[in-house]
């Protein structure tokens, strides 16, 4: 791999040696191309994007860059991803660009990551990240969009629009924030067409002028026969603030949902947590004679609703069906119409296992079409409202008792005495032969806990206060200072700050940063973070911040960075399949060697056993793609930390 950070040769003969060296050797080995402002070889993203071919990473420096990228070439699944990684701070700035931010068409094994896409205005339809076409292997992860717009027209924050012949396939859309856009008619997240096989997970969507997420079919995007969305997950994503009312093309109507399926095909949405939108959950659609069909909705909370909190069926009785679904194990909370609707044409909706906590005056169940058959209705947990019927259809298994949630409408998880624990029927598996109330509730827990299963999204575990483990310390090349930490569970944690100062007995702690925790949690947790401006001496600590307010302090570690400090040299660097590390131990051990990516997750640890005197230490990289990663090596109390960058 080559590093280009814009070097000079002081002839022109050296010059063109240079890149006669590079060009070929960029057939065999992949590039690391860092774009900057200033001080690279690249000032312009596109021109880097341009020069990558598949495996090359393009490493985006923070600063504000004006322009549009479109991505011209495929990575391969021999070569590798083409990936665009951004660091924090990374923007591309739409200002007076016009209409798409990112632009993939056509293309395969594609990564974005990192990227604040912001500002694309246009009376077409601007997208910040903009995918199109036959393209496949797509990876879209961890991208702030915000500020697009065309409020009297159509946009979208990310956009799948699957036009082709052949579908746009193997999708993984992951931890993206999309905020603050106006989108006219369109969404902040859609997957139009021919479309499948896709992830959307991990995401957080929020005050935008229509719908969240939407998954979309018979538009006469895609060829006929495959024109819908289909075969996909959408998991562990935040919806909120989704409403049309200000948006100048819907005259005042409100009617933008949280999550909408309109004409997709065998989609699961679970564990997710819609809140403050027009509608939360809506699996409808809009073309006559069409169905959104096989779609399962299941351990999520759904709060707050304008309309219903979960919605099915044609909005009129011309419009198309719903056929197929699957409502279990959900907790919904005071929509204002209601907790559960279902339009026009209906048929073979299961409703089980699901806490409906409803808003006086308004029925549990509502009807507000016809042609609605098959509807079965069982074993929910109905509280708010009425104490002998749920509304439009009958449950005979019913339960009418306050569940007894741990905080409406902020924490719908239940509290140790609610009556919803151990109540929920076992309802057996879907047609593939997977549990049809899914494998894990909300939390990312079992789902049955002590063979017994809870009524609602949450399943009720006692779980022990923020335990933290192995709080370390290490300087990075002698440069920056990583910073690692483990819990072994969490209740009400709702974040870590992260303090510094240099000199305890002082107590003047210095504030640099914040990590947000995992909430509730009984499994064990990874959390980093980076210091990029550490002093020669600095003391750290943790300030764990539960839900509430409440906070308590970890013990303050230290680390120095000096000149004749030890430090890790794995060799070769670029390292393209096995890294070298030799160390000296004073004694016989054990060293925990831990392998992060840029974005502080860890990909790979393992343990090696060391001898009195200097050990030679082998790490297997091969398995990593292409990019640059964080070697941490932990022996006793004595952590280092270095940087190895990983070829093809």
């Amino acid at each position: 791999m080559f590093y280009f950070i814009g070097g000079k040769m002081k002839t022109k003969k050296g010059i063109w040696t240079a890149c006669l060296f590079a060009l070929a050797m960029s057939k065999c080995w992949a590039v690391n191309f860092l774009v900057a402002p200033a001080g690279a070889a690249y000032t312009s993203i596109q021109t880097a994007v341009n020069a990558a071919n598949a495996g090359d990473t393009i490493w985006v420096k923070p600063g504000t860059y004006n322009e549009n990228v479109v991505f011209p070439r495929s990575g391969s699944a021999a070569a590798g991803y083409i990936t665009l990684l951004g660091e924090s701070g990374a923007i591309l700035d739409g200002t007076g660009k016009g209409q798409l931010g990112i632009s993939i068409l056509n293309k395969n094994y594609i990564r974005v990551i990192g990227m604040e896409v912001q500002n694309f205005k246009s009376t077409d339809t601007p997208i910040g990240i903009s995918v199109e076409g036959t393209s496949s292997n797509l990876e879209i992860r961890n991208n702030i969009v915000h500020q697009i717009e065309n409020a009297n027209g159509n946009a979208h924050g990310i956009a799948f629009y699957g036009t082709g012949a052949t579908p746009i396939t193997n999708i993984l859309v992951d931890g993206n924030v999309i905020r603050n856009c106006l989108l006219g008619q369109s969404e902040s997240m859609v997957f139009n067409g021919n479309v499948t096989s896709f992830s959307v997970s991990n995401n957080i969507v929020h005050d935008n002028d229509n719908i969240g997420i939407d998954f979309i079919g018979f538009e006469g995007t895609g060829p006929v026969g495959s024109d819908q969305a289909r075969n996909g997950v959408c998991v562990n994503n935040t919806v909120y603030n989704i409403s049309s009312f200000t948006n100048p093309t819907y005259g005042g109507d409100r009617s933008a949902d949280g999550i909408y399926v309109d004409g997709g095909l065998n989609i699961t949405i679970e564990k997710n947590n819609v809140y403050n939108c027009d509608i939360g959950i809506e699996l409808a659609s809009e073309h006559n004679g069409k169905n959104t069909q096989n779609i399962t909705v299941r351990n999520n909370f759904v709060s707050g609703s304008y309309q219903a909190n979960i919605m099915a069926g044609g909005y009129a009785a011309n419009r198309g069906n719903s056929v197929n679904i699957v409502i279990v194990n959900n907790t919904t909370y005071q929509g204002l119409g209601g907790e559960l609707a279902l339009q026009f044409n209906c048929t073979n909706i299961t409703i089980q296992n699901n806490i409906f906590y409803g808003k006086a005056g308004q029925d549990y169940l509502q009807e507000w079409g016809n042609n609605n058959n098959g509807i079965v209705a069982g074993n929910n947990l109905y509280f708010g409202e009425s104490t002998t019927s749920p509304g439009a259809w009958a449950d005979a298994s019913a339960h009418y008792i306050n569940p007894k949630l741990v905080a409406t409408p902020g924490n719908l998880r239940l509290t140790a005495t609610s009556p919803a624990i151990n109540a929920g029927l076992n309802l057996g598996n879907d047609g593939s032969g997977n549990p049809l109330s899914g494998t894990q509730d909300i939390d990312n827990q079992a789902r049955v806990a002590n063979g017994a299963i809870d009524i609602g999204a949450y399943e009720y575990v006692i779980l022990l206060p923020v335990e933290l483990l192995n709080f370390r310390v290490s300087s990075i090349d002698r440069q920056s200072v990583l910073l690692t930490w483990q819990t072994a569970s969490e209740i009400n944690n709702d974040h870590f700050e992260i303090e510094r100062c240099s000199d305890p007995k002082s107590n003047h702690w210095q504030w640099l940063g914040s990590v947000v925790g995992k909430g509730y949690s009984a499994t064990l947790q990874h959390y980093t973070f980076q210091d990029e401006a550490p002093a020669v001496s600095n003391y750290y600590r943790l300030k764990q911040v539960d839900v509430d307010g409440q906070y308590h302090y970890s013990t303050w570690l230290m680390v120095v960075l000096h000149a004749d400090q030890p430090q890790l040299n794995p060799y070769p660097n670029p390292v393209t399949s096995t890294a070298q590390i030799d160390a000296y131990s004073p004694s016989e051990g054990t060293v925990h060697v831990i392998v992060y990516d840029l974005l502080g997750e860890i990909i790979q640890e393992e343990y090696k056993s060391l001898y009195n005197g200097m050990n030679h230490v082998s790490l297997d990289l091969s398995h990593l793609v292409p990019g640059v990663y964080l070697i941490q090596w932990i022996n006793g109390a004595a952590a280092m930390t270095c940087k190895v960058w990983k070829t093809q």
